[in-house]
């Protein structure tokens, strides 16, 4: 075994691979988990990734420790999406080496991105309320005479689905929700949208370290909920299967923030009759890393603004998903607005080996 296996940076992993580069961008050593290195051999891998061309005599003349590139996209058929990259150094073998670690963030960025869009279209919305509230005529809201707002705002009322839209507009009262009432509606999303890119980073930053420790998952799941939700025997049942041991291997940080994801949100409001979580253990093809089932379920209540609530939770669900997608894991949402049901169940590798 080498060096670099002992080192343990070619455990195999669904989203972070580890390249060992010498000063000219040649290729040593890679666990390959994102791509085939065997592509690049006896090619310096900077002729394909300008980046590295141009940075590679940098990083090796630093002396920092770890140099980290964030929110990274390239167009290379071999990582064709939006990743973080960190690059430190090494003596491998009694040589000076780099080491390149690619983290693939592609399904969690485009989330990111989204995120930001909706942010630009509540900034557009928001400029609107405040010109129409500043400028009323006789105590009624002057018209826009800017052509790009009221093309804006007159696209708003053809697309019900918007997210921004259905967050600000009961559907019987489209177009006509007083500028107070939209600026208040606003500031929440804003709250929330904001609150969802520090779950975005928070994930990104607990990933990294990439700590799989053994842990009393029922402990563990008992202390969160007595800690993060006051009451929570009174507001939640927890169920654990006859098939969760009582010790499992799991990144505790990521395993705590998912289910603060799934349920911690809703179980503070009081507009919900009942909720569940549920643990579970399941073993796939007699694989040797098992799943791990979450299970959430909550039946709302019947007189909640299913209008205003869809539009934050399916913020929510999306981003969810990407976040376990990249752990290679699933989400199946169990969203009902006919049934006032909001649920999803989540199953998640205890183990990315």
């Amino acid at each position: 075994m080498t060096e670099f296996a002992n080192m343990n940076y070619n455990r195999k992993s669904n989203y972070r691979q580890v390249i060992l580069l010498d000063e000219n961008g040649y290729i040593h050593d890679s666990c390959d988990s994102l791509f085939d290195s065997s592509q690049f051999t006896d090619k310096s891998i900077g002729n394909y990734f300008y980046f590295l061309a141009s940075e590679l005599p940098t990083i090796w003349a630093s002396e920092a420790n770890k140099i980290s590139y964030n929110r990274m996209q390239t167009t290379q058929a071999c990582l064709p999406g939006f990743y973080d990259f960190a690059f430190s150094k090494a003596v491998i073998n009694g040589k000076r080496h780099i080491l390149w670690e690619i983290f693939d963030y592609t399904n969690v960025y485009k989330e990111y991105i989204k995120i930001q869009q909706i942010k630009n279209e509540v900034s557009i919305h928001e400029q609107y309320l405040l010109r129409n509230k500043n400028q009323s005529v006789d105590g009624k809201p002057a018209h826009s005479e800017n052509f790009f707002q009221s093309e804006y705002i007159a696209k708003q009322r053809k697309e019900s689905d918007n997210l921004v839209y259905r967050l600000i507009h009961k559907e019987k009262e489209i177009g006509t929700a007083p500028a107070e009432a939209g600026l208040i509606k606003l500031n929440e999303l804003k709250l929330h949208l904001k609150l969802m890119i520090e779950e975005i980073d928070q994930f990104v930053n607990q990933v990294k370290d990439d700590e799989f420790t053994d842990i009393y998952i029922k402990e563990v799941v008992d202390d969160y909920f007595n800690k993060e939700i006051p009451r929570h025997p009174d507001r939640i049942k927890l169920i654990y299967s006859d098939s969760l041991p009582d010790k499992v291997t799991v990144n505790k940080n990521v395993l705590t923030q998912i289910i603060s994801l799934v349920c911690k949100d809703e179980l503070n409001q009081i507009d919900y009759k009942s909720a569940s979580l549920s643990l579970g253990l399941v073993q796939v093809n007699n694989d040797n890393n098992p799943i791990l089932n979450i299970d959430y379920v909550e039946q709302l209540s019947s007189d909640i603004n299913l209008n205003e609530d869809s539009a934050k939770r399916v913020i929510k669900l999306s981003i969810l998903k990407s976040l376990v997608s990249t752990l290679g894991g699933r989400l199946i949402s169990k969203y009902s607005t006919d049934n006032h049901l909001f649920g999803a169940l989540i199953s998640l590798p205890l183990k990315n080996c």
